[in-house]
């Protein structure tokens, strides 16, 4: 009898190993925006968990708040000591009025412009272009409470192209903030005591461009904080027709030694 418990054991067991385990996505850590308008309809924000990171896609032109193409984090993250990481997949490389804003915000939504700012407090950093090429960048800081640029920074390092590996951060010097692109610091003091007195926000990625094509922006988050964007899943087999045979198998293997073990305790009973 005992032998016949651990060969129904290990009968389970095997039947158990063939069945898939499904890995869990953090792409439900970020809220897609509901598309700037192209022609009149909302372009579409597409978020895709790859194995590099969570893959945002969008295109269109800001005209206000309401409609916004780019990705804002769920989760509120400490202001201090926050860093987040991600590649430029695809930038239109030419075109009118081309940024892209890294902001910290009150909601995880998009900022909001001229008397609408206080719908979303918070600060925004642009990265612009003056040239209608992607050319003569420079970093328009803006926030936290009001739509008033606070300074505006001019340095090759902005000039954000196509395949490039962008890394942001923030940090607190004396009592305000100071936000760190690619290495260099902007000039900009933040003072966010009143919009996050608890030091904690969430971040928010956008980009925008006169007449881009509906997927002209794509940006792939790598890291937040240091640590990959994308825990590694556990690996989920595609079941094949082999497999599905398997298993098949093994049930029934089950079966006949659960009906077997009801028929030899049946006859030691007799006995």
């Amino acid at each position: 009898m005992k032998k016949f418990v651990s060969i129904l054991s290990a009968a389970i067991l095997a039947a158990s190993a063939v069945l898939p385990v499904s890995a869990v996505g953090e792409s439900a850590q970020w809220k897609a925006g509901n598309g700037f308008q192209i022609d009149g309809a909302n372009s579409p924000v597409t978020i895709t968990e790859t194995d590099d990171g969570i893959q945002a896609s969008w295109g269109g032109y800001y005209a206000a708040g309401d409609n916004w193409g780019g990705i804002a984090s769920k989760d509120v993250y400490d202001l201090d000591g926050f860093s987040i990481e991600f590649r430029v997949d695809k930038i239109p490389n030419t075109g009118t009025d081309t940024w892209m804003s890294f902001s910290f915000l009150q909601n995880a939504d998009s900022f909001y412009t001229g008397g609408d700012f206080s719908k979303n407090l918070g600060i925004q950093n642009l990265v612009r272009y003056r040239g209608n090429n992607n050319d003569d960048p420079y970093l328009d800081n803006r926030g936290p409470n009001g739509w008033d640029t606070i300074a505006t920074d001019n340095n090759a390092a902005f000039g954000i192209k196509e395949g490039d590996t962008v890394t942001v951060s923030l940090a607190k010097k004396g009592d305000k903030y100071r936000i760190t692109i690619n290495g260099v610091e902007s000039s900009a003091e933040y003072d966010m005591s009143k919009v996050a007195p608890d030091g904690k926000a969430h971040f928010v990625l956008m980009a925008s461009m006169k007449d881009s094509p509906k997927d002209g922006f794509q940006f792939t988050i790598t890291k937040i904080n240091g640590q990959p964007a994308v825990a590694k899943p556990v690996a989920e087999p595609t079941t094949s027709a082999a497999t599905s045979d398997a298993s098949i198998a093994v049930a029934a293997l089950c079966l006949v030694a659960a009906a077997g073990a009801i028929v030899v305790t049946k006859k030691l009973r007799r006995a």
